[in-house]
């Protein structure tokens, strides 16, 4: 993906696989966790393509980028400068906050890429506030075989012609992990359990096939 980022392919290979939809299914994510001015976490940010959707709803908070890639980090330092954000290097599993310090985070199309799910998921609910928010825009593997291979088709189909639309058609083997992914991604309910361990309030909410926001609030065991 840092090739794809440094050729300024990402966000238009992305916006093409999802057809057109991303930035908005962003936008959506975003509101659901910027409820007031505070601090917030965008896990997984990458080159900064959900950045620039989230600056646009945060008001005066302050937006931390994480990331286990310095290299990302440089280029969302490049693609989306404002002094409201913060720039960390920092995996799911070991986030670099004090337990309780922030109000929301969000992972846009990042946390399948997490090492271990489990522990991404107690990391999240340590460092959010009592009150702190959740949103998980992501693939999920469906429990319909016929389904879940249908959307790996599509993506077979379409990598190669969004990457050739968007003059980098060199970059294919790049997206084979992006296969893989999906292949170890919790399923739609597997998800929702492991966030009720963890949290009060949880809400799946369903966006194409094999696509959903999952959003949870009010960590367990705080407040």
């Amino acid at each position: 993906m840092e090739l794809l980022a440094k050729a300024g392919c990402y966000d238009k290979v992305n916006r093409i696989l999802s057809l057109g939809l991303v930035n908005k299914l962003r936008r959506e994510a975003a509101r659901l966790v910027l409820k007031d001015n505070g601090s917030y976490a965008d896990l997984g940010a990458g080159p900064g393509a959900s950045a620039k959707i989230i600056r646009e709803e945060m008001g005066d908070s302050t937006l931390i980028l994480v990331d286990p890639s310095i290299p990302m980090l440089m280029i969302s330092h490049d693609n989306v400068r404002d002094p409201r954000i913060i720039r960390l290097g920092g995996r799911f599993e070991r986030l670099p906050f004090k337990d309780s310090s922030i109000d929301g985070v969000t992972a846009m199309f990042s946390y399948r890429d997490a090492v271990d799910y489990y522990e991404a998921l107690d990391e999240i609910a340590r460092v959010l506030k009592p009150d702190g928010r959740l949103a998980i825009l992501d693939f999920y593997r469906s429990t319909s075989r016929i389904l879940h291979s249908i959307i790996k088709l599509y993506i077979i189909i379409m990598v190669p012609v969004a990457l050739t639309v968007s003059l980098c058609p060199k970059l294919l083997p790049t997206y084979k992990s992006f296969l893989a992914s999906l292949d170890r991604m919790l399923t739609d309910k597997e998800l929702v359990a492991e966030l009720e361990k963890r949290f009060r309030e949880v809400e799946v909410i369903k966006k194409a096939p094999g696509v959903a926001i999952f959003y949870a609030a009010r960590p367990r065991g705080k407040g």
